[in-house]
C-alpha cells in the first residue's frame, strides 16, 4: 500500500495546504468529502469529527513538495502518516503549534528514526527503536494511529485504497 495522510486539526490549515499546493480552492468547511485529479492521482479531502484529512498516494510528495511545508503546521496540531512499498516505509510526525513533537521512521523493516515521546494514539510499545521480530508493524497499525487520534474507525473515512 503506497499512502500518504496529513490530518489537520483546523480547516484553515488544510484550506491553505489545498490553495498553495495544488492551486484549487475549498470555500467552506461543508465541501467534504472532496476530491480532485493532480498529474498523478487522486486527493481526496475529508472531514474527519472534528479533524481535516488529505488522503492521496505517496507519489504526491514526490510531484509535489509544497504538501510539507512547514507553513500548515503554524497552528493546531498535524498528523503526517506516510506508507511506501517499494521501499517498506513506514513513517508518522505529528506537529503541535510548529513544533515537531514525534518522529518515527523504519524502511525494510529497520527503524531508522524515532524521537519524540509516544503518542496517546499510538499503539503501546509498538513503534520503538527496537526491531519487529513478530511482524506487528504495518500499514494498519498507522491507521490505527489516524483512527484513534480522529476517534472514526477506517470503513468510514469512504477512502478506498
Amino acid at each position: 500500500m503506497d499512502l500518504f495522510i496529513i490530518i489537520f486539526s483546523q480547516f484553515e490549515q488544510l484550506k491553505a495546504l489545498v490553495e498553495k499546493a495544488f492551486d484549487a480552492t475549498i470555500s467552506a468547511e461543508k465541501d467534504f468529502p472532496k476530491q480532485f485529479e493532480t498529474e498523478s492521482d487522486t486527493v481526496q479531502l475529508l472531514k474527519l469529527n472534528k479533524h481535516y484529512a488529505l488522503v492521496s498516494n505517496i507519489d504526491i510528495i514526490m510531484d509535489n513538495e509544497a504538501i510539507c511545508s512547514p507553513f500548515y503546521f503554524a497552528s493546531g496540531e498535524t498528523l503526517i502518516l506516510s506508507m511506501e512499498s517499494t521501499s517498506g516505509m513506514l513513517a508518522f510526525d505529528f506537529f503541535q503549534h510548529n513544533q515537531k513533537i514525534r518522529e518515527w521512521r523504519e524502511i525494510e523493516g529497520e527503524v531508522v528514526k524515532n524521537t519524540g515521546n509516544p503518542l496517546a494514539c499510538e499503539p503501546e510499545n509498538l513503534f520503538t527503536s527496537d526491531e519487529d521480530e513478530d511482524g506487528e508493524r504495518d500499514e494498519w497499525q498507522l491507521i490505527a494511529i489516524a483512527e484513534k487520534h480522529c476517534g472514526i474507525e477506517w470503513e468510514y473515512w469512504g477512502v478506498e485504497l
